[in-house]
């Protein structure tokens, strides 16, 4: 018997006509059933209405049941695994980059939907590449680019130095300090400590103390003398064999000594050979040293009258010899016995030379060519204080010449200059710290040389009371100094014009002279000064150069001190 398959519900509202040889009245399909079996047309059923092992089915007939999950249209609806819409989709296993991919699959049990897709990877510990290693949903965390030294500003730049201890700053490599025995001279972060260190700065030609400058501290190039007397000759200093200075001027050889005012042997004496009496002063015959006389060729008639010994056999009388006054002879061998006087003037204009000025007034004490005054920058500041002094009376300082004649222009005198205290107009007395323990000026420039009125004086010591903003007057002690002036002697009194005085300052006088400076104001005067001189040839200077101008006006003084 056929069934036929028809349209509808689960019946779908099909008839069934079972014909059967034993029974009849047979009960149909129920259209509410839950489930049917389609069969083809030559299906038998048996009396309890089910197929038979002879059935035969038919391909076009749909027995119907659940809808399970197994590529089959198990429920006859025309659909297949429609409950499990998922089939197919793409899914993963686990989380960001540890995740794997596949598709929902059916599971063995045709029941549900399961995801083909491997087995996730396992975390690992987080590295810096751009990657979620231990798969937190962030990748590499923990990482500071801007300061970790091994991924400085990214992953895996390293910062690398040769010979330095480096550091990451803001996402850049920089130094951070130098191993022992290196240092980065060039400043460069890229070849990191370059430069071996040697220790200190020797002049070589190299950067010894690897601090980007060759040589610092050494005054390459300055003009320098070798040699004495005739002897000097002119060069620059360059670095020496032992990593210190020298000069290259090419050495003078020595020549035998004559009797010109000149150190032709280069010994540090003028015309010793000359000097019977072994006294320092030699005696050049034929040079009389008469105002009028025309120098020979080839002697320095001026070096030479300087020093020119009035009696070669008498170590008692040379230019160096101090005058006995009144006793009837010439012991400085300036042509005149001195008499016992004593002409003084008071200093009335006192000027630090200004840098203007100190070309056409000042001397050349380095031998460089060109006239120093450390004390220039200072003169603006210096100036009109010590003009207040002097107004005021508060700086006293007295030129006087002893065994000075009246209206003689030429010849020796001893000039001091003594620290006056006003006791009525143009009347002084003498201080008592003019004098050192043993009676002599503490200022005192002996045997000082007159011609046609032209002074020149020293060396000697000169103090110059230098007064300072809010402070008392200091004792600035210029060493090594010297004096000229144009002397004016008018019968009992005596007066200085265009004086001069030239000086070397040390550093521990003018730290003295410093301490009454007030402590806001010393700054001020230490950026105004510098050093000048180089006294040991180091390279270094350690000295300062000063250069005043005064004039002075006849005074009296009425009493010495005790």
């Amino acid at each position: 018997m056929k069934v036929p398959r028809r349209s509808g519900g689960r019946c779908g509202g099909l008839a069934l006509v079972l014909v059967v040889a034993a029974a009849a009245g047979l009960a149909g399909c129920d259209d509410g059933g839950a489930a049917s079996t389609m069969v083809d047309d030559a299906a038998t059923v048996d009396a309890g209405g089910r197929l038979t092992d002879a059935a035969v089915p038919d391909a076009d007939v749909c027995a119907s049941a659940a809808e399970t999950c197994d590529g089959a249209d198990n429920d006859c609806d025309g659909q297949i695994d429609e409950d499990f819409a998922d089939r197919g989709a793409a899914c993963a296993l686990g989380e960001g980059p540890c995740a794997t991919a596949g598709q929902w699959v059916c599971d063995d049990a045709a029941s549900g939907l399961v995801c083909d897709a491997p087995p996730p990877r396992e975390p690992v510990a987080e590295a810096c590449n751009g990657l979620d290693d231990d798969c937190d949903g962030a990748a590499d965390e923990g990482i500071d680019f801007a300061r970790d030294v091994d991924h400085c500003g990214r992953c895996n730049a390293a910062c690398v130095f040769a010979h330095a201890e480096p550091a990451c700053d803001q996402g850049v490599c920089v130094v951070v300090s130098c191993m022992a025995g290196f240092g980065d001279a060039n400043g460069v972060a890229a070849d990191g400590c370059e430069c071996t260190l040697a220790g200190e700065e020797t002049c070589n030609g190299a950067d010894d103390d690897c601090d980007g400058r060759v040589d610092e501290g050494f005054a390459l190039g300055a003009p320098c003398l070798v040699g004495s007397g005739a002897c000097v000759a002119r060069g620059a200093l360059v670095c020496g064999d032992d990593g210190g200075l020298a000069c290259d001027a090419p050495p003078i050889e020595p020549q035998p000594e004559l009797c010109n005012g000149l150190d032709d042997d280069c010994d540090g004496s003028v015309d010793e050979t000359f000097d019977a009496d072994l006294d320092g002063y030699a005696f050049c015959a034929g040079v009389t040293c008469a105002a009028d006389e025309v120098c020979p060729a080839g002697l320095d008639c001026a070096a030479i009258c300087a020093r020119q010994d009035c009696d070669d056999d008498d170590r008692e009388r040379s230019p160096a010899a101090r005058e006995v006054c009144d006793d009837g002879v010439d012991q400085n061998c300036d042509g005149h016995d001195a008499p016992c006087s004593q002409l003084a003037s008071r200093v009335n204009t006192l000027v630090i030379v200004t840098a203007e000025n100190t070309a056409a007034t000042c001397v050349d004490f380095d031998g460089d060519g060109v006239p120093d005054n450390a004390f220039a920058k200072l003169a603006p500041i210096a100036n009109p204080l010590l003009s207040d002094a002097l107004a005021q009376g508060s700086l006293e300082l007295l030129p006087t010449l002893a065994g000075a004649l009246p209206d003689l222009a030429n010849g020796r005198v001893d000039l001091s200059i003594l620290l006056g205290r006003r006791v009525a107009a143009q009347q002084y007395t003498i201080r008592a710290e003019s004098y050192g323990a043993d009676g002599e000026p503490l200022m005192s420039f002996p045997n000082a040389l007159m011609v046609e009125g032209d002074i020149t004086a020293g060396p000697g010591d000169f103090v110059l009371g230098l007064p300072v903003p809010g402070g008392m007057p200091g004792d600035l002690r210029l060493s090594e100094a010297r004096v000229t002036a144009t002397v004016v002697l008018n019968g009992v009194s005596v007066r200085h014009d265009d004086g001069r005085v030239v000086g070397i300052v040390t550093e521990a006088d003018l730290a003295t002279a410093l301490e009454t400076v007030p402590a806001n104001l010393l700054p001020l005067i230490q950026n105004l000064l510098e050093p000048d001189l180089d006294r040991d040839n180091d390279g270094v200077p350690e000295a300062y150069s000063a250069c005043v101008t005064y004039t002075s006006r006849p005074t009296t003084v009425v009493a010495d001190p005790p």
